[in-house]
């Protein structure tokens, strides 16, 4: 007789159970409900520098847990909806670095944002959304006018409270790669002036899974990563750079010095950023960055030194 108990039967009875436990404490307590999201806030605050599978499993732990309690009469259900939709973000942005599917997550984090009428939310997953709809555009410098629009509507969702500045500004920096792309340089230089404008307002904005990066790193590499494609290579490698001396996990940033190289014609100085931001993005277990250095390398020219990085990077 097999006693094993299937894997999704066990987490289903495991979070049922963790549920039962905490929910008498939250029932009716908006200070139990607060510490859950603040929960959900360090968990989102330490996405970049965990593991994608251990931000997953807490994060979807956070999820389940709001998802019970605000069914429960009494609940402080705004909170628990905030909570649910931060924590499903959360859990999406961990899975598009893993390449798993983040669509489900997406889709939970938007609904619970508009239960609880929360704009800011609702932005971040819409940018979450533009982010694995066109991961594929974005490997090869292709963007689109889905993705523009998914960014307005975002750009719209996130007010313009000072709170939500740093949301804003990962939400132009992508406006402005976007359009880079599509040959609107002007434009895209027009989206760097508002987010370097916003970067400059930013606080403390713990419900927005990007804050921590924006104000520690990840704007000079957004910003030279719209650079690179508006076709501003000096400043681009000069951004890159100053993220690079920054960041925990440098691999997009790798990425990007790789191409703005490669178009420059130095081959051996696109193999060396790809290198390295294989090792980072291995380091990190980020099997998207890894993937986009994967992408890139095939594009390089067949040289010694491309072939003993295609020896590295092999799955």
């Amino acid at each position: 007789m097999d006693l094993r108990v299937p894997r999704r039967t066990f987490l289903a009875v495991s979070g049922a159970l963790a549920a039962g436990l905490w929910l008498p404490t939250v029932r009716g307590s908006p200070a139990a409900a607060e510490a859950l999201h603040r929960r959900a806030q360090r968990t989102a605050a330490g996405a970049r520098s965990t593991r994608p599978a251990g931000t997953i499993a807490a994060a979807t732990d956070l999820l389940t847990l709001a998802e019970v309690a605000a069914l429960a009469p009494g609940a402080a259900r705004r909170s628990l909806h905030r909570t649910a939709s931060l924590a499903a973000a959360t859990a999406a942005l961990a899975a598009q670095r893993a390449q798993r599917p983040s669509s489900g997550f997406i889709t939970r984090a938007r609904e619970h944002a508009d239960a609880a009428g929360d704009g800011p939310l609702r932005a971040q997953a819409l940018v979450l959304q533009r982010d694995g709809e066109g991961v594929a555009g974005h490997m090869m410098d292709a963007g689109s006018q889905a993705s523009v629009k998914l960014l307005r509507a975002a750009l719209h969702a996130a007010g313009s409270g000072r709170d939500t500045a740093s949301l804003r500004a990962g939400v132009h920096y992508r406006l402005a790669w976007e359009r880079a792309t599509l040959g609107d340089a002007h434009g895209a230089l027009q989206e760097l002036e508002g987010a370097d404008a916003s970067v400059a307002l930013t606080g403390s904005a713990p419900d927005y899974f990007e804050d921590a990066d924006i104000r520690g790193g990840a704007a000079a590499a957004k910003r030279g990563k719209a650079l690179r494609v508006a076709r501003r290579p000096v400043e681009a490698e000069a951004a890159l750079a100053e993220a690079m001396s920054t960041r925990l996990h440098p691999a997009g940033a790798l990425v990007d010095i790789a191409k703005a190289r490669a178009a420059a014609g130095d081959v051996e100085g696109a193999v060396a950023a790809l290198e390295e931001g294989y090792l980072a993005a291995r380091t990190a277990e980020d099997r998207r960055a890894a993937h986009h250095v994967r992408t890139v390398a095939a594009t390089l020219p067949d040289t010694t030194a491309t072939r003993q990085l295609r020896a590295l990077i092999r799955d």
